[in-house]
């Protein structure tokens, strides 16, 4: 909730042209949250980040050697498509390094829905567990 609170002035100035400020608002607010923390969880924080991040890109590769092998997609396609990272991001390297866009698009979106549909059903599982119902 607090994120969404300055939403509507981020959009404002997005969509006056001034494209930088969006993300020096954002990188300030969620900056701003790291007040009060100590050099320890920030550390322990950017260390776990570090492994998610790695476990990810590792998942990705995987899934683009297995995709480019199974249908002769270029592996760079493949790993754009399934890369953790925002649409907008993947979509621009993609453009970038002249591939298809279409596809890294439509494979973010549908990774997006996907989680977006099945997220909550797995923790809701998962919190039955473990909370001994």
């Amino acid at each position: 909730p607090a994120l969404a609170k300055p939403g509507p002035q981020v959009a404002v100035l997005f969509f006056a042209g001034a494209n930088g400020v969006h993300h020096s608002a954002n990188g300030t607010i969620i900056g701003s949250r790291f007040a009060g923390a100590s050099l320890s969880q920030i550390g322990r924080d950017i260390g776990l980040a570090v492994v998610a991040s790695a476990c990810m890109l590792v998942i990705a590769v995987g899934f683009a050697v297995a995709i480019g092998a199974a249908s002769g997609i270029p592996i760079s396609q493949a790993f754009l498509a399934y890369s953790p990272g925002g649409l907008t991001e993947m979509s621009l390297l993609t453009l970038a390094l002249d591939q298809d866009v279409t596809y890294v698009s439509v494979m973010h979106i549908l990774r997006i829905t996907f989680i977006i549909a099945v997220a909550p059903m797995i923790f809701q599982m998962w919190l039955g567990r473990t909370s001994g119902k």
